[in-house]
């Protein structure tokens, strides 16, 4: 597992080469384990700190609580988490504030834990 923490620039450009996306993101994840080999980890979670320091002065949070967000929900990805529909986005938020939690920056979402 690693995690690169970048700026916008360097998130747009990995966005349009790998999403089509022209625009930065807060958050991309890359699975590279082997298909087949089970209980294994391998991934790439690629975070944008210059999106994690605006939304968190809008947010009221830590830009380095919103950036660990950020990473948390990478791994999650990685996980198998997933968060395109509605109840999936509520278990994923869950476990994200379960995990902020756990490590002393409080809930983000406000939910039950999973």
């Amino acid at each position: 597992m690693s995690v690169a923490v970048v700026d916008d620039a360097e998130m747009a450009r990995l966005n349009e080469r790998f999403r089509g996306r022209r625009k930065p993101t807060d958050v991309l994840s890359f699975d590279l384990s082997d298909p087949g080999v089970d209980g294994c980890l391998d991934g790439e979670v690629v975070a944008s700190a210059q999106t994690a320091r605006r939304r968190a002065e809008a947010g009221r949070r830590s830009p380095e609580a919103e950036l660990l967000l950020y990473i948390i929900h990478g791994c999650l990805h990685l996980a198998g988490y997933e968060d395109r529909r509605p109840p999936d986005g509520r278990r994923m938020h869950a476990a994200e504030d379960l995990i902020l939690t756990h490590l002393g920056y409080g809930a983000v979402y406000g939910e039950e834990s999973p």
